[in-house]
C-alpha cells in the first residue's frame, strides 16, 4: 500500500467516527457549542416559554458546564444533551451563578425540576428520574415560566 491511499484510508475513518457520534447524538446534525433554542409548552402544546441555550454535548463541555461565568442573561442557559435516559447527577462546585435545572426525558417530558442550586454548593444534584437532557436556567426562570414536572419541551425553530 502507497502511503496516498493509507492517508485516504485514515480521513475516511476519522469522517466515519464523527458521522456515528453525530448520529448517535439525541440530535442529528447537532454540532458541539451550537445554538439551540428550547421551548417549554404547555398541555394544548403551545409555546410558554423559550430559552435560548448553548448545548453541551461532549464530555469536556458538559464537564465545564457553566463553571466559572459570572452572568447569564435571562431567559438563556445550557442545554446538556446526552445519548440515552439514565440519572444525571451535578454540583455547583466554581459555578458562579444559582440556577434551576430542569431534567428532560427522551420523549422531552419534564421529569424533575431542581429549583435554586446554589452557587459553589458541591452538595450533589440528582434527576430522581432517567434523563436525556438537563436544561440549566438563571434560578427562579423556572417558576417564572410556570414549568412543571410532566410538561413537554420542544427543541428548535419556533413553530417547527
Amino acid at each position: 500500500m502507497d502511503g496516498g491511499f493509507k492517508g485516504r484510508k485514515l480521513w475516511f475513518l476519522a469522517g466515519c467516527i464523527f458521522v456515528f457520534y453525530t448520529i448517535l447524538g439525541a440530535i442529528p446534525g447537532l454540532s458541539q457549542a451550537q445554538n439551540l433554542p428550547v421551548f417549554i409548552l404547555d398541555s394544548q402544546g403551545n409555546e410558554v416559554c423559550r430559552f435560548d441555550t448553548q448545548t453541551a454535548v461532549n464530555a469536556d463541555e458538559q464537564t465545564r458546564g457553566l463553571m466559572f461565568r459570572k452572568y447569564m442573561p435571562h431567559r438563556t442557559g445550557m442545554i446538556f444533551i446526552n445519548n440515552a435516559d439514565q440519572v444525571h447527577h451535578f454540583w455547583m462546585k466554581n459555578t458562579y451563578i444559582p440556577l434551576d435545572m430542569i431534567f428532560i426525558d427522551g420523549q422531552y417530558r419534564i421529569v424533575h425540576i431542581h429549583y435554586n442550586a446554589r452557587p459553589h454548593d458541591e452538595t450533589p444534584i440528582s434527576s430522581v428520574y432517567p434523563a436525556r437532557y438537563i436544561l440549566e436556567v438563571n434560578a427562579g426562570e423556572a417558576k417564572d415560566c410556570s414549568i412543571q414536572r410532566g410538561r413537554k419541551v420542544r427543541f428548535g425553530i419556533a413553530g417547527k
